[in-house]
């Protein structure tokens, strides 16, 4: 079986979404009545975020069972330590191959302070009723 490259464990939370809830809710959005009353910014997150973990143990046995390739899953310090080795002696080739070098700054950033995983979805939800009846399911569901 081959190996590829290990996969960052992140002690943090993620609030992903299936791509056709926050489709249906940007069409909400985009036919909003009136786009002038509506914040910049809105939230569209899932209202139960879980262990990062959960969902990239998902991906590394559908990787294994799909490709026949085993990941490893290895600290986030680690991870960005391998990838500060990379930036040495990057080449274009590597830039390409390896695109997450270009976001060695933030990527430095988030493992200092880490990233926010709790946001208000009243206004998202006022605005799509899709949105409004996704997170009620997700809010009734029993961990």
């Amino acid at each position: 079986m081959a190996h590829g490259p290990p996969l960052k464990r992140i002690s943090q939370v993620v609030s992903w979404l299936p791509a056709n809830a926050v489709a249906t809710t940007v069409l909400d959005v985009a036919m909003w009545r009136n786009l002038e009353e509506l914040s910049p910014v809105l939230n569209v997150v899932h209202p139960r975020p879980v262990e990062y973990d959960v969902p990239l143990n998902g991906i590394v046995n559908a990787i294994r069972d799909i490709l026949g390739t085993n990941l490893s899953i290895v600290s986030y310090d680690q991870w960005l330590t391998t990838l500060e080795a990379q930036t040495e002696k990057a080449t274009l080739d590597t830039l390409k191959s390896i695109p997450a070098i270009k976001l060695l700054g933030f990527l430095r950033r988030n493992a200092a302070g880490g990233l926010p995983n709790k946001f208000s979805l009243d206004t998202a939800q006022s605005i799509s009723a899709s949105f409004k009846l996704w997170v009620k399911y997700w809010n009734l569901t029993p961990v």
